[in-house]
């Protein structure tokens, strides 16, 4: 669990998380929506310097990053695992959006 909260607090420090809202709409029109949870910035993370990226290769962390960046990708999958429906070809309309106030 350390290392987790280590890793958090890395990325914040490097400026890397901006806060997002997912909105999830199932093939039958129904929304599901998260809020206000923290993903990595792709665009922050291509301006990261050789060195930090060593760093971060180093501890371990670069894969994580990129593990979460590719889980994101899946996100599209959710609304037919939340009407317990996985696998089915159920379209799904996914989107991230800035945080509600």
């Amino acid at each position: 669990m350390e290392r987790t909260a280590e890793f958090g607090r890395r990325l914040a420090e490097l400026g890397l998380l901006v806060k997002k809202d997912l909105q999830i709409t199932d093939g039958e029109g129904r929304r599901y929506r998260l809020q206000d949870f923290r993903i990595v910035d792709e665009a922050k993370l291509a301006g990261v310097d050789d060195a930090t990226l060593g760093e971060l290769h180093g501890a371990g962390q670069l894969g994580w990053i990129y593990a979460h960046l590719i889980s994101l990708g899946s996100a599209t999958r959710l609304p037919a695992r939340l009407a317990g429906t996985a696998g089915s070809d159920e379209q799904a309309s996914v989107e991230t959006t800035e945080p509600t106030p």
